[in-house]
C-alpha cells in the first residue's frame, strides 16, 4: 500500500495532500493547497495497486469491465499531457 496524507486547505502553503509512489520515495499524486479532494478519493488512490490486483484476479465480466474502464481512462488522460 502507498502512503497518503490530506490536510485542510491552506494549512501551511505547501501541498494539501499526496499519495506516495509504490516504492515509497516521493509522491506520485500531489494536491495543491487550494485544490478539492475528498478523503475517500485519497484513500482510493492509496490503494490503487491492491484494487487493480483484485480486479485482475476477480476476473469475470464486472472485474474486467471496471479494470478496462480504468485503463481506458488512464490512456485518455495520458494523451492530454
Amino acid at each position: 500500500m502507498r502512503r497518503a496524507y490530506l490536510r485542510p486547505r491552506h494549512s501551511d502553503g505547501g501541498c494539501r495532500g499526496g499519495v506516495s509512489y509504490d516504492h515509497g520515495e516521493g509522491y506520485e499524486l500531489e494536491i495543491d493547497g487550494n485544490a478539492d479532494c475528498s478523503p475517500e478519493m485519497m484513500a482510493l488512490a492509496a490503494h490503487y495497486d491492491e484494487i487493480m490486483i483484485v480486479l485482475e484476479k476477480l476476473g469475470g465480466p464486472l472485474g474486467w469491465m471496471v479494470k478496462l474502464s480504468i485503463d481506458d481512462e488512464a490512456k485518455r488522460l495520458a494523451k492530454d499531457l
